[in-house]
C-alpha cells in the first residue's frame, strides 16, 4: 500500500493541471486491519465520494499485486463466541468450566467446516484457493490447571466470494452458540469484490498494463467498502508475500513501473490528450 502510495503521487506529479480534462481523486484511508474503518469513513462523510459514486468514475486500489490487474476478491467475517463460567479451585464444587458448553459449539463448527470444503455453494474456482477458509482459535485465559476457566473465547474467521449465501452461514454459527447458551457477537462482515474481468474497464486495464489475462486474489482489501462503484480494480506494485513481515520492503524496479504504469492510466481516464 505505501508504494502504490508513492508511486500515485510520483505519477500525478508529472501531469500538469491544464492537461486534466476530468477530476483526479486521491483517496487515502487507514485502519484497513482493524475493519475497514478509514474506508467505511469516507462512504459515511465524504462529499467527493458520493461525487464519485454519481459519475461512477473509475477506481484503482492501490495494493501489491506485482502489477498484475487483480479484478476479484474475498471478502471478511468473523465472529466472537463467548462462554461464561465461574472460577475456583478445581477440587471443589464452586466453579463452572466455561470451556463444558463450549465443546459442542466447536464440535458444529467442526461438521460447517468439513460442509465448507466440499458443498459447490461455498466454493468458487475463480479463486485460488477455491473456499471461505473457515479459521478458528480458543482460549480460555486459564491461569493453572486446578482453576475452573471462567471464561472461554472461540473466534471464527472466513473469507466469502462473491455471491455465497453469507448470512446463512453467519446465522448457522449465531444459532449453533444460542443452542449452548453462549454469547455471538459479529465483529466483521465485509464483502467480495467482483468486476467483470470481460467488461471494457478491465480489458483497459489489462492493455495499459501489458497483461493478458485478469487474476483474482484471496486477500482483502478497501473495496470491501466502495461495493457502490462499479468500476474498481486492484492493482499496484510489489508483494503481498512482503506485507506483514517484520522486514517488509518493496523492489525499487516494482515501485519505478507502478509509477509509469499509474501515469498511464491516469492520462487514459483524466486527460483529453495524448491518450494511452
Amino acid at each position: 500500500m505505501k508504494g502504490s502510495v508513492a508511486a500515485f503521487l510520483a505519477s500525478a506529479a508529472r501531469i500538469p493541471t491544464e492537461q486534466l480534462s476530468a477530476p483526479l481523486y486521491f483517496v487515502c484511508t487507514a485502519d484497513e486491519e482493524i475493519g475497514f474503518l478509514g474506508a467505511k469513513d469516507v462512504v459515511a462523510r465524504s462529499a467527493l465520494y458520493r461525487e464519485m459514486v454519481r459519475d461512477q468514475t473509475v477506481g484503482i486500489i492501490g495494493e501489491p499485486t506485482r502489477l498484475e490487474v487483480v479484478y476479484a476478491h474475498k471478502g471478511a467475517c468473523s465472529a466472537q463466541v463467548i462462554s461464561r463460567g465461574r472460577a475456583a479451585h478445581s477440587s471443589t464444587r464452586e466453579g463452572l468450566n466455561a470451556n463444558w458448553a463450549m465443546i459442542p459449539f466447536l464440535a458444529e463448527m467442526e461438521r460447517i467446516h468439513c460442509e465448507l470444503e466440499t458443498d459447490p455453494a461455498w466454493i468458487d474456482p475463480e479463486f485460488d484457493p477455491p473456499d471461505v477458509r473457515l479459521n478458528l482459535c480458543v482460549t480460555d485465559h486459564a491461569p493453572a490447571l486446578n482453576i475452573t476457566p471462567p471464561e472461554t473465547v472461540c473466534r471464527l474467521a472466513f473469507r466469502p466470494m462473491p455471491g455465497q449465501p453469507v448470512a446463512q452461514l453467519l446465522d448457522r454459527i449465531r444459532n449453533a452458540a444460542a443452542a449452548q447458551g453462549l454469547e455471538f457477537t459479529l465483529t466483521w462482515n465485509e464483502p467480495a469484490l467482483r468486476t467483470d474481468p470481460q467488461s471494457d474497464f478491465i480489458q483497459d486495464v489489462l492493455r495499459l498494463a501489458g497483461r493478458d489475462t485478469p487474476r483474482s486474489v484471496g486477500f482483502g482489501t478497501d473495496g470491501s467498502s466502495f461495493g457502490e462503484m462499479r468500476h474498481l480494480v486492484v492493482i499496484g506494485p510489489g508483494d503481498i508475500a512482503q506485507a506483514h513481515t517484520d522486514d517488509e520492503w518493496i523492489a525499487l524496479e516494482q515501485l519505478h513501473a507502478g509509477v509509469n504504469l499509474y501515469d498511464r492510466l491516469i492520462r487514459h481516464w483524466c486527460c483529453a490528450t495524448p491518450k494511452a
